[in-house]
């Protein structure tokens, strides 16, 4: 048997009713195979659309790959995202998680999910989300740079700049200014539902553009 300890983003049906339950570890992403687990009399059927921290207990089918046993449960997060702004922050995760494949240090952006997924309440979501990936650029080596007074972010260079000089040039106000130098110190900032999801808006466009993706998600904090 194989035990593997890491955090469920997502599930995906394959064939009638098996699924791949896609895993982020400390060491990085594991694909599970579930037999089917898409079948209501199956027992491990509850794992096919659940958000969970767990240990996975696996095996190697003959023809390679990991097969799904069970689960071993250390903390069910699905109920703690169920009300529809967590909807929109998870969903939002999954895809950026998905697509973003470069990186280095597992570890921290394990870590950081931890942190998020465990700490975060459904009244501060959009803060929480912001500042999960306010530090995932860091993570990714690719957090904007900041210059000691800046009034504008220049998105396709990822710079927090002192004037306009480009088309793709976004002004802040003072109140994303005063959060801006929040992340970037560690502090605590609040912000309402409506301000979290512009800042949001800015760096999801961001990492879009850094990795020439495209990131659907950012049509919901538009809204």
């Amino acid at each position: 048997m194989i035990e593997i300890e890491g955090i469920l983003i997502s599930c995906n049906q394959y064939k009638d009713n098996d699924g791949i339950l896609n895993v982020l570890t400390p060491n990085g992403y594991v694909s599970i195979l579930g037999r089917g687990i898409y079948k209501y009399n199956n027992p491990n059927c509850f794992f096919a659309n659940s958000l969970l921290i767990g240990k996975f207990e696996c095996y190697k089918g003959k023809v390679g790959g990991l097969k799904l046993r069970t689960v071993d449960v250390i903390k069910n997060l699905t109920l703690d995202f169920y009300q529809y702004n967590s909807i929109v922050v998870l969903d939002s995760l999954k895809e950026i998680l998905f697509k973003i494949k470069e990186n280095n240090d597992y570890l921290s952006l394990y870590n950081e999910l931890y942190d998020f997924l465990t700490t975060s309440t459904e009244e501060s979501r959009f803060t929480d989300f912001l500042y999960f990936i306010y530090n995932l650029t860091i993570i990714l080596g690719i957090k904007p740079s900041i210059e000691e007074s800046f009034n504008y972010f220049d998105i396709n260079n990822g710079k927090f700049i002192n004037k306009c000089n480009a088309n793709e040039t976004y002004s802040l106000n003072e109140k994303e200014i005063e959060a801006i130098n929040c992340l970037d110190n560690g502090l605590t900032i609040k912000l309402s539902k409506e301000e979290s999801k512009n800042l949001l808006v800015l760096f999801l466009t961001f990492i879009s553009q850094y990795f020439d993706l495209n990131l659907n998600c950012i049509c919901y904090f538009k809204k």
